[in-house]
């Protein structure tokens, strides 16, 4: 007997029932014809640091918004490059530089999936601004924003470092100069890194994510991470 042909016959059949069936009930419904709006899941990085811990992510937070203040200034009168600008500070590990910066991209010399390495090198960053003057704190939520970024989650696909013009690397890491806490990890998850974003550089992060896979960034406000810090 011939089964293979009226099998599928009949799965032919039973597909376009079906698809007829589903336009049907789209086309009956109220859900517009625009994509809905995608929302990131969020995974923490806007929940409160532990108050053991406050008191050092405020100060860090204030010595970062000067410090990346300091390196607009440095570039005023000229266009913002965003794969430099705040890329300034580079650590020496084990003899030789964290990484090379060429015009047009940026290499690493150790692993970032370590999160050992981000730790040491975000430690060398916050010494090269010990001498900066703090911010004030009532005046940071006008010029920037604070960006959670979840650590060693990356496809290195490139896709946020082209979209953000190199505000991110490959790695979709935010430049050194702008990173100023570490938070421990929840159980089976990788830490997460908080970073400034000044405000002229804030759609660079949107672009950023909006192209990324893994969408490792969460904006976070410090309302919800120092409670009471601002009235």
């Amino acid at each position: 007997m011939l089964i293979g042909p009226f099998v599928g016959v009949a799965l032919a059949l039973i597909y376009m029932l079906w698809r007829e069936h589903t336009a049907s009930k789209y086309a009956m419904s109220d859900i517009p014809a625009s994509e809905p709006v995608h929302v990131p899941a969020p995974f923490g990085g806007n929940k409160p640091i532990p108050a053991i811990q406050q008191e050092q992510f405020l100060d860090r937070l204030l010595k970062v918004v000067a410090w990346t203040e300091l390196l607009m200034k440095e570039h005023s009168g000229v266009e913002f490059n965003y794969h430099s600008i705040f890329r300034k500070t580079n650590p020496v590990i084990d003899g030789a530089p964290a990484y090379h910066l060429t015009d047009d991209s940026l290499h690493w010399s150790i692993d970032l999936y370590q999160e050992y390495h981000i730790s040491n090198l975000l430690e060398i960053a916050i010494k090269a601004r010990e001498g900066v003057t703090p911010a004030i704190l009532k005046e940071i939520t006008q010029k920037g924003k604070i960006l959670a970024y979840q650590t060693c989650v990356t496809i290195v696909d490139g896709a946020s470092e082209a979209e953000s013009d190199g505000y991110v690397d490959v790695y979709d890491l935010p430049p050194i100069d702008t990173w100023f806490f570490l938070a421990a990890a929840p159980k089976n998850q990788y830490g997460i890194l908080y970073c400034w974003v000044p405000n002229a550089f804030v759609d660079a992060i949107d672009q950023a994510q909006a192209v990324n896979a893994i969408e490792p960034y969460e904006w976070a406000t410090i309302e919800n991470l120092l409670p009471g810090q601002i009235s």
